[in-house]
This record gives structure tokens, C-alpha cells and sequence, in this order.
């Protein structure tokens, strides 16, 4: 069965939970506890709104409650928009765009407050920038991430640079952490399958002999990028093929890596998060 995770709560509330109704937009019941699980059965698109039906005449709108949701943080920081981007706002974590809060983007370069970070079962990480305003680190980072991460003011971050050699958990958890994502232990035991697949965790691994390679392009490295698709996917300042953690930037820019993982022939498939 689905369930929905409270994300936000409401002043009738008194700032403890999320406000249920009767029916869409219908009659207030009571307020559900932040950051507690409910089972829904089904959903209901009103005014732009999404809202999830609990059972028995409970209903609770996508403003306090949002689905696939691994975890939520109450902290405070800063979110700043990336200079090669604007940042579209919305009423919960993968939710509908709030335009009626925010009729056009954030604009690039601002900075916003945030008081909640919610990670999302893809490893996405979301900001809560105002009340049913949520915005996706895939637009935006965290000033407040600390780590050796600086912004260099061009919209491309600078990362450290790593010993080449095959991959191993803690590069996995520091390639996420520095491309701003998450990253689970069920999600490295996949990545680490897959870099034995594909190379024998080889970083000097080229493979010679599969279509690819007839074709001119042969698969290289750790996990076995072609090179046009590693030179999309790339991250600024951080195009060696050959280099395991370059690659494991690549992988964590592809926008929905953690459902392209996979054994049996991988490939990235997503938006670029970071264009370099």
C-alpha cells in the first residue's frame, strides 16, 4: 500500500502537523503529526492541488503530505539558485508546480531560507524555501553543506580530486554528498555490483570487443562509460574518463540515476543535473 509522509504543518495547529479535511477542500478534522507515514488509497486533483485519500472521509492535501519520501530533517540553511538555472517551486517534494504562490521561477543566483530537507526514494533532496514551497537541489545547493565543496561563481562547482583505482563505499558516499544527493546502502551495494560487471572495479578497464566498440566508441573505466555519453554527463573540471570518482560524478549528475543503476547493461538516461 502507498503512504504519504506530513511534510509541513499549519498554524491552526499550532505548528505540529498537517491539516486533514472530510473531503477536498472540505471540512477541517484535525492535524496529523509531522513527519508520521499514512497509508492512502487513492487521488484527487483540485484547483492544482493533489490530495490523498486516507480512507473513512480523510483527506489531506500534497501541501502537508507527499509520497516516496525516505526522510525529513527539520534544520535551517540557505538554498541558492545556480547561475545556469532558475528554480521551479512547488507544494511538496515531486509535486505540482506552485504557481500561485510563485508565478515565475526563482531567479538564478538568489538565495532562499530553507527549514526542512526531505530525501526522496530517487535520492533527491528537497528544500522547504516557505510554506508548500519545496524546491530540488537539482536546481539549487546548500550553502550550508560545508565539505570541500565552494562555489566558483560560474555555476559549476569545484570538487577535490581523488587517487584513480577501483571504487569503493566511502567514494560512493562522498561522490553523492558532493553532488548534492543521497545515497543509500542498498543503492552502493548496486553501485558496487555494477562496477564489478562492467570492469572487475577497473578503473583501467576498455572494453574491445561489443557493438560500442565496432562502432568506434568502446566503453571505458570503472563503470564502463562511452565516451560521448561520459562527456555529457561529466562534471566541470572533472572529464577523465579514466578517474573511478570523475565517473561517479557522472553517474550522480544523471538526474535520475538511482533508477538507471542496474545491473545488465546500465546507461544513464536523465536530464543533466549540473551542465558543464
Amino acid at each position: 500500500m502507498a503512504s504519504v509522509k506530513i511534510i509541513e504543518t499549519s498554524v491552526a495547529s499550532g505548528n505540529t502537523g498537517g491539516d486533514m479535511y472530510d473531503s477536498p477542500n472540505g471540512t477541517y478534522i484535525k492535524a496529523l503529526a509531522l513527519n508520521t507515514d499514512w497509508e492512502y488509497f487513492d487521488t484527487q486533483t483540485v484547483d492544482g492541488q493533489i490530495w490523498y485519500d486516507l480512507g473513512g472521509d480523510q483527506w489531506i492535501s500534497e501541501i502537508y503530505a507527499a509520497p516516496n519520501i525516505n526522510d525529513l530533517e527539520v534544520r535551517s540553511g540557505t538554498a541558492k539558485v545556480a547561475d545556469f538555472t532558475t528554480a521551479t517551486v512547488y507544494y511538496s517534494p515531486n509535486g505540482s508546480e506552485n504557481t500561485q504562490d510563485n508565478p515565475t521561477p526563482l531567479p538564478e543566483n538568489s538565495e532562499w531560507a530553507y527549514n526542512k530537507a526531505a530525501t526522496d526514494s530517487e535520492g533527491t533532496i528537497w528544500f522547504d524555501v516557505g510554506r508548500s514551497q519545496w524546491v530540488t537541489t537539482q536546481e539549487v545547493v546548500d550553502e550550508d553543506a560545508g565539505g570541500d565543496i565552494e562555489w566558483s561563481g560560474s555555476g559549476i562547482f569545484q570538487y577535490p580530486t581523488y587517487s584513480d583505482g577501483g571504487i569503493n563505499a566511502d567514494m560512493i558516499r562522498q561522490a553523492a554528498s558532493d553532488m548534492y544527493t543521497s545515497v543509500s546502502d542498498d543503492q552502493i551495494n548496486t553501485i558496487m555490483a555494477v562496477a564489478e560487471h562492467e570492469s572487475g572495479n577497473n578503473s583501467n578497464k576498455i572494453n574491445n570487443w561489443d557493438k560500442n566498440a565496432q562502432e568506434g566508441h568502446p566503453s571505458k573505466g570503472v563503470l564502463q562509460f562511452v565516451g560521448y555519453t561520459f562527456d555529457h554527463y561529466h562534471v566541470a573540471n572533472h572529464d577523465n574518463i579514466w578517474s573511478s570518482m570523475d565517473q561517479l560524478y557522472a553517474l550522480f549528475n544523471d538526474a535520475t540515476w538511482a533508477s538507471d543503476i542496474s545491473l545488465g547493461g546500465w546507461a544513464p538516461n536523465g536530464p543533466v543535473r549540473f551542465p558543464a
